[in-house]
């Protein structure tokens, strides 16, 4: 039950009116943030595997990262890694 500290799933309700799926991905995860699931500097889940988790596209899913980094929640950095 979201409240919990136990609380691990991020549940996502289906889009309505105005509502988008990408806003309801960076809402939940904006909540999930602020509770202090993910703590400052931790690196959230690759894309392709969090929209997989998520159920939604990865479109979606980058959208709502961008909404988030607006915000001041997330910082989006180019993935590094061997070239």
């Amino acid at each position: 039950m979201r409240g919990d500290p136990g609380y691990e799933d991020i549940k996502l309700p289906l889009a309505s009116g105005s509502r988008r799926i990408h806003g309801s991905v960076a809402r939940d995860l904006g909540v999930a943030i602020l509770a202090g699931r993910y703590a400052p500097g931790d690196v959230l889940p690759g894309e392709i595997e969090f929209s997989e988790q998520l159920k939604v596209s990865r479109t979606a899913y980058r959208e709502a990262v961008r909404i988030l980094s607006a915000k001041g929640l997330v910082e989006s950095r180019p993935r590094t890694g061997p070239g």
